[in-house]
């Protein structure tokens, strides 16, 4: 459940047992963050192997969710690549610079945390844009946690998200 949701419910539960009729909360309810674009995007090809990565949010995220942004080298268990991160003046633009020009015709994966969080703290929505992107739920099979598998570092808090699945994928191709 999004902190938007239980925020109206409180409100709800709260006016229902005053007998109170509770128009508005007291402190404004701040809109819902969403995932709205990435370049390159899922499924992309020919692309630049110094292009930047550019993930677009609808709202202000909070700077540390960076780390929850991560380039590998082939499918989401392969290597990380080094990527220098920055966010725009309004904290709704994260770019990734890769450190050196990525490899040309080889894939890559872009993996981003399913637990990011806005400057309110809440989980931004990868729901309606993500799919549109050509992004790919990551489920613990995709992040390795098979039989075998141990899920490596991307399957904690902050990667996992209210959903169960451990953010999205978006794949694409070098020239």
């Amino acid at each position: 459940m999004t902190a938007r949701i239980a925020r109206i419910l409180t409100f709800a539960v709260l006016g229902a047992l005053t007998g109170a009729c509770i128009d508005t909360p007291a402190e404004p309810i701040p809109p819902e963050t969403s995932f709205l674009a990435v370049m390159p995007r899922g499924g992309g090809t020919a692309v630049s192997t110094t292009a930047p990565i550019v993930i677009q949010f609808s709202g202000p995220m909070q700077p540390q969710m960076s780390v929850y942004a991560s380039l590998h080298e082939g499918d989401a268990t392969g290597p990380a690549i080094a990527c220098a991160a920055a966010w725009s003046g309004d904290s709704t633009v994260l770019t990734l610079t890769p450190m050196n020009p990525l490899m040309s015709n080889r894939m890559y994966t872009l993996h981003l945390g399913g637990g990011m969080t806005d400057v309110h703290g809440s989980i931004i929505d990868m729901m309606q844009h993500g799919g549109m992107m050509g992004g790919q739920w990551a489920t613990g099979t995709i992040m390795g946690a098979g039989m075998m598998g141990s899920g490596g570092g991307e399957m904690g808090h902050g990667w996992q998200g209210p959903n169960g699945m451990y953010g999205m994928v978006f794949r694409f191709t070098t020239f």
